[in-house]
């Protein structure tokens, strides 16, 4: 690239940076030293309160004042140097995946017994039920399966329209997918 067009590119950087609250920076060049990107002057245009989150902090950084593993402040503008961040994320999304399992579940339990009472009625339990006493009672599923949930009728069968009897609702048969996930 000719010092032309890395001067455009910056000058385009600064105009940019210095309206904006937030910078996450991610330029990596395998094996060398990450591109300097942001500027002293860049990050002194930004308004105090600003952050800026290097993830290159690593190879060194794309903000010039970005200091690898540490926040580093400089006129009220935060930048954050991770390091590793990639490995932090499985126990992040492990601690949210638990957190979010337990409030799913919560309602499904008597408070005083600590058993599982299920209120088939409640809303959460219709719309994430998949099966009950042995009959697919989920729409899609149902459908994905090739019939009806468990329940569901037509203007045809429904008493009313027909005056015949209410017929058993119909159990779709479970059918094996192979490995994968796909049907054909």
């Amino acid at each position: 690239m000719s010092a032309e067009y890395k001067k455009k590119q910056a000058d385009l950087v600064a105009e940019h940076v210095k309206n904006q609250d937030i910078v996450i920076t991610t330029a990596l060049i395998p094996g060398r030293p990450a591109p300097q990107l942001i500027s002293k002057t860049m990050i002194e245009s930004m308004r105090p309160g600003s952050i800026i989150m290097d993830l290159a902090a690593e190879r060194g950084g794309n903000a010039e004042l970005t200091k690898p593993g540490e926040v580093a402040e400089h006129k009220g503008v935060r930048i954050f140097g991770p390091l590793n961040l990639a490995g932090q994320v499985p126990v992040n999304a492990s601690s949210l995946y638990a957190r979010n399992l337990q409030a799913f579940i919560d309602p499904f339990i008597d408070k005083e017994s600590k058993a599982l009472a299920i209120d088939w009625d409640d809303e959460l339990a219709k719309g994430t039920a998949i099966a009950r006493d042995g009959a697919i009672v989920n729409a899609m599923v149902a459908e994905r399966l090739g019939g009806k949930p468990a329940g569901a009728t037509t203007a045809a069968a429904k008493p009313e329209a027909n005056g015949a009897a209410k017929a058993p609702a119909k159990k779709a048969a479970a059918k094996r997918q192979p490995k994968g996930g796909k049907t054909t």
